[in-house]
């Protein structure tokens, strides 16, 4: 699930080649920013709030990046 979801995340983003926009483009009004894109997979870190951890303890913990968020 979260491939398909970053696969339809990525595919609206890239320009249409009828009206050279992309569908998030006509959508949003705004124009996507890909200087964000991440590779699926890739290593990375996870912030754990200030509410979920002691003053000692680690600000993040190491995770793989799984995909986008979809609404």
């Amino acid at each position: 699930m979260a491939r398909s979801n970053t696969a339809a995340w990525i595919v609206n983003r890239i320009p249409n080649s009828v009206t050279i926009k992309t569908p998030s483009e006509i959508l949003y009004k705004t124009t996507p920013q890909l200087k964000n894109l991440k590779v699926f997979g890739a290593l990375g870190y996870a912030h754990i709030p200030n509410e979920k951890r002691r003053k000692l303890d680690a600000k993040a913990f190491k995770c793989r990046f799984m995909g986008y968020e979809t609404w």
